[in-house]
C-alpha cells in the first residue's frame, strides 16, 4: 500500500498566482505550511498553504483528518 499512498501524494502543485508549478510528493502539513519533496531533484521545499492554488489548498484540507 506504500506505493499507492506515494502515488496519492504526488501531484503537480501550483501557487495561486500561477508563477510556480512543481511536480512533488506531499510530505507533511504543520503551522500553516506544506512540506513537499520535489520529484525532479528530491529536495524538500516548504510553502505557506495560503500561497497555493485553491485546488491545492482544497487537496491539503482533505488530508487533514
Amino acid at each position: 500500500a506504500k506505493a499507492a499512498d506515494q502515488i496519492a501524494r504526488r501531484r503537480s502543485w501550483k501557487t495561486a498566482d500561477g508563477r510556480f508549478n512543481v511536480e512533488a510528493d506531499f510530505v507533511s502539513l504543520g503551522a500553516g505550511k506544506v512540506k513537499l519533496r520535489r520529484v525532479d531533484n528530491g529536495k524538500e521545499i516548504t510553502i505557506d498553504v495560503e500561497q497555493l492554488s485553491a485546488e491545492d489548498q482544497a487537496w491539503v484540507g482533505s488530508r487533514k483528518r
